[in-house]
């Protein structure tokens, strides 16, 4: 799978870690000090979850523009999206030109909170048509030191507009 490398596999065990910190849950079982085993059994789980989640590098305070570094297969089939073209995204551009400041706003708030629950939010896909997602969860990615690395997004429901 496509997903299967070192620094992704790292990516999302990282943003499952996070998860659990924030959020006190378990999205998927997982271990402190995984295996290369345990890493893709991590990663399989999360791509084959039946809702939307994706993770991009850094944080919009972070003095850059983050990219996407992982969606699972329910992100990549309801965005229209190959992973190729994921992995060269700009996450800001997952927003319409007239909600990118808003949604700027919020990630530079989860930046300074960690973490936000309950959100909503209305996106583009590949082919321009608006997509609003709700029941969303939003969270800092924390290295094993506890630095910032990015930020990940999980959304249990949406709707093509």
């Amino acid at each position: 799978m496509w997903y299967h490398t070192p620094t992704t596999l790292g990516n999302v065990h990282r943003a499952i870690v996070s998860f659990h910190h924030y959020f006190n849950q378990t999205l998927v079982p997982f271990t402190a000090r995984p295996s290369k085993n345990e890493l893709l059994k991590v990663a399989d789980t999360v791509y084959a979850l039946p809702f939307i989640f994706l993770t991009h590098t850094g944080t919009p305070t972070g003095g850059h523009d983050p990219i996407y570094n992982f969606g699972n297969e329910k992100a990549l089939s309801v965005f229209g999206r190959t992973p190729a073209e994921l992995l060269q995204f700009p996450s800001r551009l997952s927003a319409g030109p007239d909600e990118r400041s808003r949604r700027e706003a919020f990630m530079r708030e989860v930046a300074t909170k960690g973490c936000v629950k309950d959100y909503d939010c209305i996106r583009v896909k590949k082919d321009g048509s608006p997509l609003k997602m709700w029941d969303g969860y939003v969270w800092n990615v924390r290295d094993e030191a506890g630095a910032i690395v990015g930020q990940a997004a999980m959304f249990k429901k949406w709707q093509d507009q």
